[in-house]
């Protein structure tokens, strides 16, 4: 439960982030910020969606989750370079 719960605040604090962008805007400006900022939220949910169905309900406190973490940092690296000004 604590790593569920630490998981879905770092979720929703990169929301929060990425909505509270104010003046300075990380995006891109050959695109639609709108829109990136969809993707964002559907690679995040979606990649939250399959880490579920390949733990298969396992015990999280029974895991090492430390290669999970290295994914999504990965995947936030990438992210980063698709839709953010370099």
């Amino acid at each position: 439960k604590r790593i569920y719960d630490e998981s879905m605040a770092f979720r929703n604090k990169t929301f929060v982030d990425m909505q509270n962008g104010g003046g300075n805007s990380p995006f891109r400006t050959d695109g639609d910020e709108g829109k990136a900022k969809k993707y964002i939220a559907w690679l995040i949910d979606g990649y939250s969606q399959n880490l579920i169905a390949r733990l298969g309900g396992a015990p999280l406190a029974d895991m090492d989750i430390t290669p999970y973490w290295d994914e999504v940092d990965e995947i936030l690296d990438d992210m980063k370079k698709l839709f953010y000004t370099p």
